[in-house]
């Protein structure tokens, strides 16, 4: 789909815009009601094509844009849109009510893809990875821009209409700084550059007198360190802390305690899956796969051998997981009945787990 079809001057028609009784309006209708997203952009992208130049086909064809580019389309769906006002205004229908038309759609366009973004993202999906791979910190800066550039040619050409679309924008320049500190990469410093430049291409082969550079490890007695990658959640709240710090340094008292107590917050209620779901996918995939027979040892948990095990397990992991032993706690399973052993055990947690990891 070419994310540029829509950077240029349109041709001015008579009666701009898609005819209600163009039976292409009823297939657009229906592609969206079930969904057919991308065969909604390539219907568009055909209309388009014949020079016919209608608002809500144009925002249509910039939605199969974003889901084919991603991040990296978002530069031209910005440029697209804000050329709709700035030079092709004539060019576009439809002529009866074209500034609401143009509101109402712009505003879908935005719904649909702050959606995507938050859905892909929650996932982290195999599109989420790419789009960070694909675009840079100055990619991202430019897209920013970019919306801030939009809603001023909004306000001067949609006035009292363009507040209508400041959530939508304001979200997804939000997202983008966000995005933009996930992605960034600190420039290697001059004495490394140096460093690698200076070093030889190829090394001799150690002598048996010579033995090789040890291989970093972890200290006896401990694990070695994961590398934990965050999400927008762990980027905002980094950016929280920072503000917090700068309006500290700056006397602001009044601000700094608006940002503190909303940090006291997320630590109050801080979900780890919601911050670090990268840790937590394998487990839950794990856990919904096999609930089943997880679950059926709920009924031991106050007995004397569930007790014993649990103790091994939190004075020593390793051991736990290493035991060569079959567990076998179904002879217990009566006596456990007969004597309430489900006392105790939180009948909600499965529940608060499909909660937390459902969708």
């Amino acid at each position: 789909m070419d994310k540029q079809l829509l950077l240029n001057t349109f041709t001015v028609q008579e009666n701009p815009g898609l005819a209600l009784t163009d039976p292409r309006f009823n297939e657009l209708s229906t592609h969206i009601q079930n969904g057919d997203f991308k065969e909604v952009a390539n219907l568009a992208e055909s209309i388009i094509r014949e020079e016919i130049y209608d608002v809500r086909v144009i925002c249509y064809f910039l939605y199969g844009v974003f889901l084919e580019h991603g991040v990296a389309g978002i530069g031209e769906i910005l440029d697209s849109l804000s050329r709709i006002f700035t030079e092709n205004w004539e060019a576009v229908g439809p002529v009866r009510n074209k500034e609401k038309q143009a509101v109402n759609s712009i505003k879908w366009l935005l719904k649909q893809v702050n959606r995507k973004i938050d859905y892909e993202e929650k996932k982290e999906s195999p599109e989420w990875i790419a789009w960070q791979q694909e675009v840079d910190t100055e990619t991202v800066q430019a897209d920013i821009d970019g919306c801030a550039d939009l809603q001023k040619v909004l306000s001067q050409h949609l006035e009292d209409l363009a507040p209508e679309l400041v959530d939508g924008i304001s979200s997804l320049k939000t997202w983008l700084g966000s995005f933009a500190r996930l992605i960034y990469k600190p420039e290697p410093e001059p004495e490394e550059e140096a460093a690698a430049e200076a070093a030889p291409e190829t090394e001799a082969e150690p002598t048996d007198a010579e033995s090789p550079a040890p291989v970093a490890t972890a200290a006896p007695g401990t694990q070695p360190q994961m590398v934990v990658q965050g999400n927008y959640h762990l980027a905002q709240l980094h950016r929280k802390i920072a503000a917090f710090k700068s309006l500290i340094k700056k006397k602001k008292y009044e601000q700094a305690a608006l940002v503190a107590f909303d940090i006291d917050g997320i630590i109050e209620n801080f979900d780890p899956r919601l911050y670090f779901p990268e840790i937590f996918a394998e487990f839950s995939l794990l856990y919904s796969m096999n609930i089943k027979e997880i679950l059926t040892s709920k009924n031991y948990v106050n007995s004397a051998e569930w007790k014993s095990l649990k103790a091994l397990y939190n004075v020593d992991i390793d051991r736990f997981e290493s035991m060569d032993m079959d567990l076998d706690f179904s002879d217990i399973h009566t006596e456990a009945g007969q004597s309430g052993s489900t006392e105790g055990y939180d009948e909600s947690y499965e529940d608060n787990y499909n909660d937390g990891y459902g969708d």
